[in-house]
């Protein structure tokens, strides 16, 4: 049996488009779990190739065997906004950009989620963090307002959950010199 090559392209028809539209509307409104992978795939769409097809395969096969899995929002006394925000650094090996991701929880239940690519090439891993963790903090000031325009209580500080302790570090010196 002869093993296939992973670097041919794809013939120029519109199937793995098709496939990725559809898994982009999936993870945008139910599963955000497959954000990063789908969005990392999207950036193929010009020139896919074998191996590109093969991870869309292998995503759909992952959301056949997770079809039962549910987005909850579990009632809880006193709701917190809480956020997790990561991003790797020089993830995409040809421009060195690094992909940011967010996904916010609100009390135990998650209510918005992001990846994408980071608008500058970051020279490390904390800088990339950095900037994940400032932009994250960005969509905080927004969520903030708009639960409180729908009458929910934002009273507690919200929690941003980073990995990266040299990040952690620069974000609690008093006084950053640039």
């Amino acid at each position: 049996m002869k093993q296939e090559d992973n670097t041919q392209e794809l013939s120029p028809d519109n199937v793995y488009r098709k496939a990725l539209g559809k898994l982009l509307y999936i993870s945008t409104l139910s599963r955000p779990d497959i954000g990063s992978a789908v969005g990392i795939l999207c950036r193929k769409t010009a020139l896919p190739t074998n191996k590109d097809w093969n991870a869309v395969r292998r995503l759909v096969r992952y959301l056949k065997g997770t079809a039962y899995y549910k987005l909850k929002l579990p009632a809880n006394e006193r709701p917190k906004l809480v956020v997790y925000v990561d991003a790797d650094w020089g993830g995409d090996m040809k421009s060195r950009e690094c992909t940011r991701v967010h996904i916010f929880f609100y009390g135990g239940g998650a209510i918005s989620w992001l990846s994408k690519k980071q608008d500058i090439i970051a020279l490390s891993s904390t800088e990339a963090k950095y900037v994940s963790a400032a932009q994250g903090c960005q969509e905080i000031q927004w969520l903030r307002r708009l639960l409180t325009d729908l009458g929910m209580d934002t009273s507690e500080p919200t929690e941003v959950k980073k990995d990266n302790q040299s990040c952690i570090s620069l974000a609690e010196q008093e006084d950053i010199n640039m």
